[in-house]
């Protein structure tokens, strides 16, 4: 926060250029926006920055009152330390909790509150999503996730109520907006934004309808048709650029469709999944517990689920195809999207040993798995050498942002020099505190040189942002418990002298 408002150089000004655009009513014009990528308007999705910019526009209206040089122009130097880039920061942690509460909600008409907890804290918490939301908020990847999380709702709601065969036609304009968005937060998400509308209104009571179905899914298109119109070809019609920046599609589409044998792409797939730089075993073990259970169980819903899984076909032959991890922290490509439909089965799996005698064992078992993708998240760019990127050639011929050994220098760097790895671990907000401590009682002086350089003044506007991030998860637990589970009417275990055995079947599933 000290140093660049917690946004990257690179794809992060993009997408807060989309936002500021908007925020600053501006839009389709960019001549008062910063992005370092070249071309007449930022290459990178609007998405993201659709979704944020009315929480950039409210910060906006700080930086008018301190009269910031960033409301006129967007610049490298003025963004930083801006309230419209926290406004940014806030929205995408305002948008991952409120995913939070749908994906929870969702479980809840199929498993009890413990099920449901526990799901969410292995699958989310601990895998993936803390480093994109408290390291780099300004990205898409956050908003990927909660859009997806709305529908799988809708979807697990649907399949227990059927309320989507009796809602009014309101309900596909909102299914239509937030399945465009999805194309317009990643532009490689399209065929969700194509198959999730046919998912909702067409399977239903375990069978397939379109009869039934097709004004809702017009209205649907329709809906995502105008907004993909708005957001994506109105400023493409604005600078004479129909298709994009060319350089930017030119550069992806050259991977994408190169052809090679198929012992490239088997080992290709075999290193996303266990090799030792960015392994989905040590990055997100638990999605392997949920694609088993995935296709393992039956269940009416799960016919809906494997659907969905082929868009994420896509996404995991873009990693293939990419030849590295995607410059930043792990497989982000194939993760944010498959999470929430795996969500489900992963509820399943728990639930089922959740009655086994040795659960506790299990759940020791649980924790110990979760240490290796924590870990992963805690140490990642905690030094200058073995825990961070550097621009170097990978496994697979292609160079690029990455780290070929990241998973084993965690445990090289935690066994053979623990005092470095804690620092690494500790160096973030704990250290700010520190910092805070000494401002406050007056004894800077006695900080470690690199403590005093990193801090080299003192900042209001950042103390504040950093006790806001830091509150927020608690506001928003405080908003779910009061509001949102006042409301979840459906606890299976409320009010009720059966027990659970009587009140699921075989396969874990409320019993209708």
């Amino acid at each position: 926060m000290q140093e660049s408002g917690l946004a990257y150089s690179g794809d992060d000004q993009s997408y807060f250029a989309h936002s500021s655009s908007i925020a600053f009513f501006k839009f389709p014009s960019y001549e008062k926006e910063y992005w370092p990528d070249g071309g007449s308007y930022p290459p990178l999705s609007i998405g993201p920055g659709v979704m944020a910019s009315p929480f950039v526009f409210a910060g906006s209206l700080i930086d008018r009152l301190e009269k910031s040089p960033m409301v006129q122009e967007r610049s490298e130097g003025n963004i930083k330390d801006s309230w419209a880039l926290f406004g940014f920061v806030l929205s995408t942690l305002f948008y991952f909790y409120i995913g939070i509460i749908f994906l929870y909600s969702g479980l809840r008409y199929y498993f009890n509150e413990r099920t449901s907890f526990f799901s969410i804290l292995f699958m989310v918490l601990f895998q993936y999503f803390p480093l994109y939301l408290f390291r780099r908020p300004v990205f898409s990847h956050i908003y990927e996730f909660v859009l997806q999380s709305i529908l799988i709702y809708l979807l697990l709601r649907n399949h227990q109520t059927n309320f989507l065969g009796k809602a009014g036609k309101r309900i596909a304009v909102v299914i239509g907006l937030v399945a465009g968005m999805i194309f317009l937060v990643r532009y490689n998400n399209i065929i969700f934004t194509i198959i999730w509308p046919i998912i909702l209104f067409c399977f239903g009571e375990g069978k397939f309808n379109f009869k039934k179905s097709w004004q809702k899914l017009l209205i649907g298109y329709s809906t995502s048709a105008v907004l993909i119109f708005i957001f994506k070809f109105i400023p493409s019609i604005y600078y004479g650029n129909l298709f994009g920046q060319s350089d930017y599609v030119s550069i992806f589409n050259s991977r994408l469709t190169e052809v090679n044998n198929f012992m490239f792409y088997l080992k290709r797939l075999f290193h996303i999944f266990f090799w030792y730089d960015w392994g989905l075993i040590f990055t997100a073990p638990f999605i392997f517990i949920g694609l088993v259970y995935l296709f393992k169980a039956r269940f009416k819903v799960n016919i809906s689920l494997i659907l969905l899984f082929l868009p994420v076909l896509l996404n995991i032959y873009i990693a293939i195809r990419w030849g590295t991890q995607g410059g930043w922290y792990g497989y982000r490509y194939i993760v944010f999207s498959l999470i929430p439909i795996l969500i489900l089965p992963f509820a399943l799996f728990f639930n089922n040993i959740s009655k086994k005698p040795y659960y506790r064992k299990i759940l020791i078992i649980l924790f110990m798995v979760a240490v290796f993708p924590v870990l992963s998240m805690l140490a990642f760019e905690g030094n200058s050498t073995n825990l961070t990127l550097d621009y170097v050639k990978q496994y697979f011929g292609i160079s690029g942002w990455g780290n070929n050994t990241y998973q084993l220098e965690i445990w090289k760097t935690l066994f053979s020099h623990p005092i470095d790895f804690l620092t690494s671990v500790f160096k973030g907000g704990p250290l700010y505190f520190v910092y805070l401590t000494a401002h406050l009682f007056n004894f800077e002086n006695l900080l470690p040189e690199i403590l005093i350089n990193k801090y080299s003044e003192f900042k209001i506007d950042v103390l504040i942002k950093t006790l806001i991030i830091y509150i927020l998860p608690f506001l928003m637990y405080f908003f779910t418990k009061k509001v949102v589970v006042k409301r979840i009417s459906y606890d299976p275990l409320q009010n009720s002298d059966q027990n659970d055995d009587q009140l699921y079947n075989s396969d874990g599933y409320l019993k209708n």
